[in-house]
This record gives C-alpha cells, sequence and structure tokens, in this order.
C-alpha cells in the first residue's frame, strides 16, 4: 500500500461540490419554508411553516379552496423532498470525509 497514489484533491472537490449543492438545497427549503428554518415532526418530516395558499389565487373558481390545498401539498413535497437530497448529500460529504481519513491513516501504517 506504500505505493498507493491517491488523488486527494479530487476527493475534496468532489466534497466542495457536495457542499455547494446541499447548500443550494437548504436556501431553497428556507426561501420556500416561510424564510423560517424548518422543524421536524415524529416522522422526521419538516413541518411545513409557510402560510397557506389562499384560495383567491385561483381566482373565483368553484374549486378554489381544493386547488389552493393542492398547491400546499405539492409545496410540501418540494420542501420535503429538498430537504431529504440535503440530508442525504450531507451524508455523503461526511463518507467523503472519512474515506479521505481512512486513507491517509493507512498510508501512514503502511509507510
Amino acid at each position: 500500500m506504500a505505493n498507493l497514489e491517491i488523488h486527494y484533491k479530487a476527493l475534496d472537490e468532489c466534497r466542495t461540490a457536495i457542499y455547494k449543492a446541499k447548500n443550494q438545497y437548504a436556501d431553497v427549503r428556507l426561501e420556500n419554508n416561510g424564510g423560517k428554518e424548518p422543524t421536524y415532526n415524529k416522522e422526521g418530516t419538516v413541518e411545513i411553516q409557510r402560510n397557506a395558499t389562499p384560495a383567491e389565487v385561483a381566482g373565483h373558481l368553484k374549486d378554489s379552496d381544493a386547488l389552493a390545498k393542492i398547491v400546499d401539498e405539492v409545496w410540501s413535497a418540494l420542501i420535503n423532498e429538498g430537504d431529504q437530497a440535503r440530508r442525504k448529500l450531507h451524508d455523503v460529504e461526511i463518507g467523503l470525509s472519512a474515506v479521505e481519513q481512512n486513507v491517509r491513516d493507512a498510508h501512514k501504517a503502511t509507510s
């Protein structure tokens, strides 16, 4: 393993790209959750804190209330899916750091 050549720069660049993507999801989640940091319920999903969509947004349609509720459901799904992506990217970021550290430790042990 002494001759092992690892590209630490590539790991770092990958980790940096993941960090940026993770923060983009965090920004979208924040903007679409009423500008508030999320809280989580027992199931681990984001408790939506944005104001409900008013029925008037659909005008004077017969089912304006139902349409507004569906819009809120879509927003909730968007916020929760984005948050799940952010959490998974965070785990990958931590995993890459662990891989790099393990390779460095192994290299030191065999040098």
